[in-house]
C-alpha cells in the first residue's frame, strides 16, 4: 500500500497513496464564511476552489497560520477533492499488507485513523480521509461554498 508520509506537528502521520493527487507549497488560504471549523479556507488550484483542511486542527492541535514551509497536499475523495495543510510532506514509500494493523485492534475509539503501519523508521498512523468531515460537515461545507460561488471575489491560487 502507498502511504505518503507527512508532518503535523510533534507527529508524524500518512495518507492513502491512492488518494493523493499531488503536492503544493503553502499558499495564502482565503476564510470561508459557514464552513466546518476545521476548514481553513479555500485555495484556488487551476481555476477549482478547492477547501483547506486543516489537519492539525482536526487532530485536536492549536489551530495556526499557514506559514510558507508548509503543503498542502490535494486528496481526491469519492465526491470531492480537497487540499490537506501539513507542516511537511515527507515522502512517499509503500507498506507491506503484513505490516498494516487495524487502527480499532490497537487504539480502540480512534478517529479519523485507518491503521497503523509498521515501518524501518517506526509506526505511523494511517488517516482515514474519508472520515474527518461528517454527514453534517459536508453540507456546511457544500452550503458554504455555494455562497461563495454566488458572490466570488478573489482568491489565492497554489
Amino acid at each position: 500500500m502507498p502511504i505518503l508520509r507527512c508532518r503535523l506537528g510533534p507527529f508524524e502521520i500518512a495518507l492513502p497513496g491512492a488518494q493523493v493527487v499531488e503536492v503544493h507549497r503553502a499558499v495564502a488560504v482565503d476564510p470561508i464564511a459557514g464552513a466546518p471549523a476545521s476548514v481553513a479556507g479555500v485555495v484556488d488550484v487551476r481555476g477549482e476552489l478547492l477547501p483547506v483542511l486543516d489537519l492539525g486542527h482536526r487532530f485536536g492541535l492549536a489551530r495556526r497560520n499557514v506559514s510558507p514551509s508548509d503543503a498542502l497536499v490535494m486528496v481526491e475523495l469519492p465526491d470531492r477533492r480537497l487540499l490537506l495543510l501539513v507542516d511537511e510532506a515527507r515522502s512517499l514509500t509503500s507498506v507491506p499488507a503484513e505490516a498494516l494493523d487495524d487502527a480499532a485492534d490497537i487504539v480502540p475509539g480512534a478517529r479519523f485513523l485507518q491503521g497503523v503501519a509498521a515501518t524501518p523508521e517506526g509506526p505511523v498512523v494511517i488517516s482515514d480521509l474519508a472520515s474527518f468531515l461528517s454527514s453534517d460537515d459536508l453540507v456546511d461545507l457544500d452550503t458554504a461554498l455555494r455562497a461563495l460561488d454566488a458572490d466570488p471575489a478573489p482568491v489565492g491560487s497554489a
